[in-house]
């Protein structure tokens, strides 16, 4: 009987400690992400050119959940502290701190606010990132435009029209490449004599 004890005794207290420290590997995990994605955040919102507002909202909420986050799991440490301390004092038997049973049930919702609005963000990023491609692709296309007015000019053996000429033909895509553009009128109309 007094060797069941024993064992039960034994079993109680390694389950104890293996999930104390569970709980405190999985607090450790949670504020790591939580300070790893405020860097992100600072570092991505400050190196982006362009931000749309889904962007700017969902990585200040993203911001706000992690820095909450990261205040709750500093105070699971410090009441977690407290709470052993209590129990060496009083050869393990203390009370449970009510502010600890809140913090634990609480700690996961700002993290997963954090998690969903930072995909969120990674959605938003993405959609942008697909319309700048777009627009960076009708920018070459003008490009490529400009270059074949450039090379309809040069084969139409207008060397001595020179740099002045492509540029004008540069800006006035619609007229045609071989032809010259309008000189202005040097001498305007004379008003006849009587």
């Amino acid at each position: 009987m007094s060797d069941e004890l024993n064992k039960e005794h034994e079993l109680y207290k390694a389950s104890l400690l293996a999930f104390f420290k569970n709980e405190s590997d999985n607090d450790k995990l949670i504020l790591g992400l939580s300070v790893a994605g405020i860097g992100f955040f600072i570092s991505l919102i400050k190196d982006l050119d362009e931000i749309s507002e889904i962007m700017f909202i969902s990585s200040i909420m993203a911001l706000v959940m992690f820095f909450i986050t990261g205040i709750l799991i500093m105070l699971v440490f410090y009441y977690n502290r407290k709470q052993l301390l209590k129990i060496m004092e009083n050869t393990g038997n203390a009370d449970e701190t009510p502010e600890l049973t809140v913090l634990d049930k609480v700690k996961y919702i700002p993290f997963s606010i954090a998690v969903i609005t930072s995909a969120i963000f990674a959605v938003a990023l993405f959609f942008n990132q697909v319309n700048r491609n777009t627009d960076m692709t009708d920018k070459r296309n003008t490009f490529r435009d400009g270059i074949s007015n450039v090379a309809k000019v040069n084969k139409n053996n207008s060397s001595d029209r020179g740099v002045s000429e492509v540029s004008k033909v540069n800006k006035n895509p619609s007229q045609p490449a071989n032809s010259r553009p309008a000189e202005p009128n040097k001498n305007p109309p004379q008003p006849v004599k009587k």
